[in-house]
This record gives structure tokens, C-alpha cells and sequence, in this order.
């Protein structure tokens, strides 16, 4: 199994990430910068190796259920799947994504001036 950063694509409605945007930019680099931070603190979800050297059917299950308990952890947790899973590919979205990603564009507004 393996986690790893990808892009996703910006949903233009969340809190707070409008508010912190610069006037002087065009609406289509906010966006751009928005759908990037999203990317930096959301993570791929794959599963292709998930049962890779496993060498039974009961190691098979063990490794299983372990994975059903870490993704039952982060549901617990507030993480949630983007989109429906597509060619082994699904991005989870943080519990406080938006407030990292308006916090980051604070923080991008406040180096840059």
C-alpha cells in the first residue's frame, strides 16, 4: 500500500481561502493556488501492493484487516475520500483542509509583501 502527494482538483467553494486571496491576482491563478495547496496537504490512496508478499490466504486477511482498521482511523478521524476510487487511485481529504489551506494563503500573502 502507498501514500503519496497528488494533485487534486480546486473546489472553488471552501471557507476562508477566498477571503485571504490577494485582490491583485486573476480569479484563475487563485484558483491555481488553491488547487495547489490542496494538493500539498491531501494524500493518494492506493492499494495496488496492498498484498504484496503475502505468502497464504490467512496473511492475506491480517493484511487486510489492518488496512480496514488504519482507513477506519482515519474515517474516525475526519478524513474523507474525495471522489470515488478510479483505476486504483483515491484521494483523502484531510479533516481541516480548508483551514490549512486559507492558513497557507495567509501565510503566502503575508511573506510575499
Amino acid at each position: 500500500m502507498c501514500f503519496a502527494k497528488s494533485p487534486l482538483q480546486a473546489d472553488s467553494d471552501f471557507s476562508g481561502a477566498d477571503d485571504v486571496l490577494s485582490e491583485d491576482n486573476s480569479e484563475d491563478n487563485n484558483e491555481e493556488k488553491i488547487a495547489q495547496l490542496r494538493s500539498e496537504f491531501s494524500e493518494t490512496y492506493r492499494a495496488k501492493w496492498l498484498l504484496d508478499n503475502c505468502t497464504s490466504i490467512a496473511d492475506m486477511i491480517d493484511r487486510l484487516h489492518q488496512e480496514a482498521d488504519r482507513l477506519a482511523k482515519l474515517q474516525s478521524d475526519g478524513w474523507k475520500l474525495e471522489d470515488e476510487i478510479l483505476d486504483d487511485y483515491g484521494w483523502l481529504l484531510p479533516p481541516d483542509l480548508e483551514e490549512r489551506v486559507a492558513s497557507a494563503l495567509r501565510d503566502r500573502d503575508v511573506t510575499a509583501s
